[in-house]
């Protein structure tokens, strides 16, 4: 069997190190990259957690590993730093179609894949779960998983040392404990009680989600229909939609 089945050739390695340079010089919004010169294929980056979200200012080091047999094979993306999401587990491996079953070995960047891993912070599937936890909550009580998301970017995300140094591990582990998570018998409607305000990231305003500045959004459901996709469509058209928009 020809050895480069099993090697990554030197024009994908050529094309690996151009599309890095594009990304250091001009990377997409919310993500800081950075070449590591003397390994083309340890390729991480940081992304700002997006406004109006749970991981708002958090700081995230995300890692893209790619296989020898690259591009024929995706590669696997994995968060660094430590967070609570349904589509994350909690080694780090993050769960989208972008990466698995819909790869495309001839269209395929960098830039768009830290851009679809940035849009995962905004439009969690649940229905996908990595982390039964944040999968569970998200469904049935938004506002106490963003509680849950929103103390791990505190601990484990923040660029703030002195926010860090101020903030008690145990925190955590008393919310849930005092607040019976996933004990309690909840409702099975999925109702987002917290609205969220408009951030430059979103782009709504014809399909008249806005109103007076917050965005006014009952379940992921609505997310969907107001980008004209059902809770059919699959991860790939729903992430296309998105970056269409952002």
């Amino acid at each position: 069997m020809d050895i480069d089945s099993f090697t990554i050739t030197s024009n994908i390695l050529k094309l690996l190190y151009k599309q890095q340079c594009e990304l250091e010089k001009s990377p997409p919004d919310c993500v800081k990259f950075h070449i590591n010169q003397s390994n083309l294929l340890d390729i991480q980056a940081d992304i700002i957690g997006p406004k109006a979200t749970p991981y708002e200012n958090g700081i995230f080091s995300v890692k893209l590993e790619i296989p020898y047999n690259f591009p024929n094979n995706p590669p696997k993306g994995y968060f660094l730093t430590k967070i609570f999401h349904p589509n994350i587990s909690e080694k780090g491996e993050i769960c989208v179609n972008t990466l698995k079953k819909d790869w495309n070995p001839k269209e395929w960047s960098l830039s768009n894949l830290f851009e679809i891993i940035k849009c995962l912070l905004i439009v969690p599937f649940p229905e996908s779960a990595l982390n039964e936890e944040a999968g569970k909550l998200f469904m049935e009580d938004y506002n106490e998983y963003a509680k849950i998301a929103k103390i791990y970017t505190n601990i484990y995300a923040s660029n703030n040392n002195n926010n860090k140094e101020n903030i008690n591990r145990c925190d955590l582990d008393d919310y849930k404990r005092n607040n019976n998570i996933l004990n309690e018998k909840n409702s099975n409607v999925n109702v987002y009680k917290t609205p969220v305000k408009q951030s430059r990231n979103f782009n709504f305003n014809s399909n008249n989600c806005f109103n007076n500045g917050s965005f006014e959004m009952n379940n992921i459901g609505s997310i969907r229909r107001n980008i004209s996709i059902s809770d059919s469509k699959d991860q790939k058209e729903i992430m296309e939609k998105w970056l269409k928009r952002i």
